[in-house]
């Protein structure tokens, strides 16, 4: 019997139960930005849904529970022991000289996949960088320098720290041809609700969501035009309404 949108929201709605990305966890996770890669085995019915997630609060590449490229994978082949990826994806960023703790960054550059950026203070009001807020539950970050300064480049330069499709494709063992779709703006569903009652719009099964239906419809027709991907709700604005007490 073939694949159903059904049988989709099934391995999906279990997914969300047992482990599901959130934009709220600890200080190490910060979140930043978040893409969708669906993969779709030819000749069969397999199929896999990779989160990619940028997160973090201090930016060092040589320590891996720095700021990364971090992934859960989800499918009717992928056990639940399986979802989080253990490995980070670095960012390629090199941070110039800076403290830690002070938001005072006139000048300090930052060099990564897309070129450098040299900080410009007047970024704050013109990108809206939230300098001092956070997204996650522990409300404060290890450097609330390196994330508004990674917040600059990802605003300056959208999409460029996610790293190659091809890259996400082989966390499930696949290749950039077995790439149904790529999103970074849809409207996610969460699982926890919300102290902000504003959010909870959010808080519901993948079931219960019409992009996510429509995500399903797309998988079992493997047909990516049947992805209606909503109002994103991934820009980190939304979540970052945390004062971060370390930051000066």
């Amino acid at each position: 019997m073939a694949m159903t949108s059904s049988d989709v929201l099934e391995v999906l709605d279990a997914a969300y139960s047992t482990d599901w990305p959130d934009f709220r966890a600890v200080s190490a996770l910060e979140y930043h930005a978040m893409r969708m890669v669906v993969l779709c085995e030819k000749g069969t019915d397999d199929w896999g849904l990779v989160f990619d997630m940028v997160v973090g609060s201090w930016v060092d590449d040589d320590d891996e529970m720095s700021a990364g490229v971090r992934s859960k994978i989800y499918g009717p082949s992928v056990a639940s022991h399986q979802i989080n990826v253990p490995a980070k994806r670095p960012l390629g960023l090199t941070l110039g000289p800076h403290e830690r703790t002070d938001l005072s960054l006139a000048g300090v550059t930052v060099d990564g996949p897309a070129g450098r950026l040299v900080f410009d203070p007047g970024m704050i009001d013109r990108f809206d960088l939230r300098p001092g807020r956070v997204c996650n539950l522990d409300r404060f970050s290890e450097s609330p320098a390196d994330v508004l300064l990674l917040r600059a480049y990802l605003a300056v330069h959208p999409g460029s720290l996610f790293g190659s499709v091809a890259d996400t494709a082989a966390t499930l063992g696949g290749t950039e041809g077995d790439v149904l779709l790529a999103s970074d703006a849809f409207e996610h569903v969460i699982a926890f609700a919300d102290d902000d009652p504003t959010l909870n719009g959010f808080f519901r099964r993948p079931s219960e969501s019409p992009v996510f239906q429509s995500l399903a419809d797309a998988i079992a027709a493997r047909d990516p035009g049947k992805l209606v991907p909503g109002a994103s709700n991934l820009d980190y604005r939304r979540w970052a309404r945390y004062e971060d007490d370390t930051a000066r």
